[in-house]
């Protein structure tokens, strides 16, 4: 097994993933780091519901799903989510609503996603998303109403040409108080 290789050439059995070549040990190494990751999240969990005299949740010792150990322990435990997945990934749909207490919209909240054009929203995949959650008893947490992050592109155009700092002030407030007024008592925190 090869190590990490880039530069376009695939040699011994290596596999390219866009530019870079992972060795399959390292595909390994990844799957079994995130086990541990979930272990020791489920581990965490089932001690804060120990010792905050929680009683032991009504499953069987190693087969328990993160969300009844949070919810044993009055935590949340989330992921963040895609809309396109939940109805083409039976999977991804019934992972989502076993293990978790909690959901984020990856994307579909941000600015771009929901207000691309200055006087258009498009509320249909976060609606989705949001409606999965509440048929699931799953909170939502909002992400994210404003993130200028550079080479992130979650802002539209349109918004960054905005030079008049009273116009983009009444912007902003106008598309938080449209996107938050949708979600009120729906999203519990932003």
């Amino acid at each position: 097994m090869g190590a990490l290789v880039r530069g376009g050439r695939a040699t011994g059995d290596r596999r390219l993933i866009g530019d870079t070549m992972f060795a399959d040990r390292r595909r390994w190494q990844l799957r079994t780091a995130l086990v541990a990751c979930a272990a020791l999240t489920a581990a965490a969990i089932a001690a804060a519901a120990c010792s905050s005299g929680g009683s032991e949740p009504d499953c069987e010792p190693g087969s328990c799903p993160l969300r009844a150990l949070a919810d044993e322990a009055g935590v949340l435990i989330g992921s963040a989510a895609l809309p396109q997945l939940i109805d083409a990934e039976p999977a991804y749909a019934e992972t989502l609503s076993r293990e978790f207490n909690s959901l984020t919209p990856e994307n579909h909240l941000k600015w771009n996603a929901i207000h691309p054009e200055p006087d258009r929203y498009d509320f249909d995949a976060a609606d989705l998303l949001i409606e999965f959650a509440e048929q699931h008893d799953m909170a939502v947490k909002g992400h994210t109403l404003v993130w200028a992050q550079a080479g992130l592109d979650s802002t539209p155009d349109w918004v960054e040409e905005i030079v008049e700092p009273d116009n983009l002030r009444d912007v902003l407030a106008g598309h938080i108080a449209t996107v938050v007024g949708r979600y009120a008592g729906r999203v519990d925190r932003w």
